[in-house]
């Protein structure tokens, strides 16, 4: 009797560890959707290394960030030395007065006309795209975030070997350079409108989110392109 009960338990636990790789190798293949889209994703970081390089903006375009949020996607590729032919992304956020200063910062420096209304922004993009402008462009990396600084606007020239005070002021001084935990950032909050200032509490670059902790304390979860450095004292929420 003993030994019918042993084996009537063996089968028991055999049937329980069948069931459960069952149910996991299902699982598994209702995920392999997600896991081929992860395939497909482009590695978030940086792709080359700091420092400036010549290279061609070859697009401009208005797109939705995977939070949902607009903003335009700007592609330069790397025109010399040993990088050449490697692309480097930069975003600009579409939300905040500090976004639009950046973007039209951006084509005071590639010598473009500044569109008077923002609906005429997609067609400038799409002229800015057609020009494919050469220009001496600045990567800098922080916290695993790349981000590309138009220094001028080259026209076929040579690069300059300039790093004057003043073009590391202004790359610093446009959107998100020095985006670390413990910089102080301003975004609209999501449900009034209204600017809050903060600052990064963790940064999650596979989402490219941060975590910003306002000055009332409380957290808020906010995408990159919709971030502006700041000096502030005190927020409205």
């Amino acid at each position: 009797m003993r030994t019918a009960a042993k084996d009537a338990d063996k089968k028991s636990a055999g049937k329980k560890e069948s069931g459960t790789a069952a149910s996991f190798k299902a699982r598994m293949k209702a995920l392999q959707e997600t896991w081929d889209a992860a395939r497909k994703r482009e590695a978030f970081g940086p792709s080359v290394e700091d420092g400036v390089y010549e290279a061609r903006l070859v697009s401009a375009a208005i797109a939705e960030s995977r939070a949902g949020r607009d903003q335009i996607v700007y592609t330069y590729v790397i025109a010399e030395g040993e990088e050449k032919g490697t692309q480097v992304r930069d975003y600009d956020g579409l939300a905040t007065e500090d976004n639009f200063f950046f973007i039209q910062q951006k084509f005071a420096r590639l010598e473009m006309a500044i569109p008077e209304k923002v609906d005429q922004l997609e067609e400038a993009l799409l002229n800015l795209t057609a020009s494919k402008p050469l220009v001496r462009l600045r990567v800098s990396t922080r916290d695993n975030f790349t981000h590309a600084y138009i220094d001028r606007l080259l026209e076929g020239e040579g690069a300059a070997d300039d790093d004057s005070d003043e073009t590391e002021k202004e790359a610093e001084a446009e959107g998100g350079a020095e985006l670390e935990v413990g910089a102080r950032v301003q975004f609209n909050s999501p449900k009034t409108g209204k600017p809050i200032l903060g600052t990064v509490k963790e940064i999650d670059e596979d989402e490219e989110q941060v975590v910003v902790t306002s000055d009332k304390g409380k957290d808020y979860t906010v995408d990159v392109s919709e971030l502006a450095l700041v000096e502030g004292e005190n927020d409205d929420e």
